[in-house]
């Protein structure tokens, strides 16, 4: 496990270069691997996570979506477990106040990859969200098929 500390800025002389629209703080970040393997997607509507671990389950909003992993905001003061757990990815989307459309990834196996607090979650300054990625276990076909068909209808590239 290695214990990081990452500050980014959107001043231009630094080299994170224009693409940074928000100052992002991230610290106490915990990250026991980084192998961006597949393109990230943005998900856009109200799409979210379920993480179901042994002593707790936790809402999260998710970031972005790739073919190996998920990355969401969540709600978490205490500890995160680096034991591997499930998640369920569910999204749904609303027409005159009721939901038009519905989206259910069940039971994916997951291995914790970082852990860390987001200070600025939606233009809000609130030191409680944490930034959570994950990366998915062996995927059964099913799983994978539904994954495919969740990142080709709800996903946008350069996440």
């Amino acid at each position: 496990m290695i214990l990081i500390r990452v500050f980014f800025t959107n001043r231009p002389w630094e080299a994170f270069g224009n693409s940074w629209r928000r100052i992002l703080m991230v610290s106490d970040a915990v990250a026991l691997d980084d192998q961006r393997k597949s393109e990230r997607y943005r998900v856009g509507g109200n799409a979210y996570v379920l993480l179901k671990q042994p002593q707790y389950k936790e809402l999260g909003k998710i970031i972005d979506i790739s073919q190996t992993g998920v990355s969401f905001l969540c709600i978490n003061e205490g500890e995160w477990d680096t034991a591997p757990f499930e998640i369920d990815i569910f999204i749904g989307f609303e027409q005159n106040n009721a939901i038009a459309e519905q989206i259910v990834l069940k039971s994916l196996p997951l291995k914790p990859i970082a852990y860390c607090r987001d200070t600025e979650a939606n233009g809000y300054k609130t030191g409680m969200m944490r930034r959570c990625g994950v990366a998915f276990g062996a995927l059964t076909p099913a799983q994978q098929a539904r994954l495919d068909l969740f990142i080709l209808r709800h996903g946008f590239a350069n996440a």
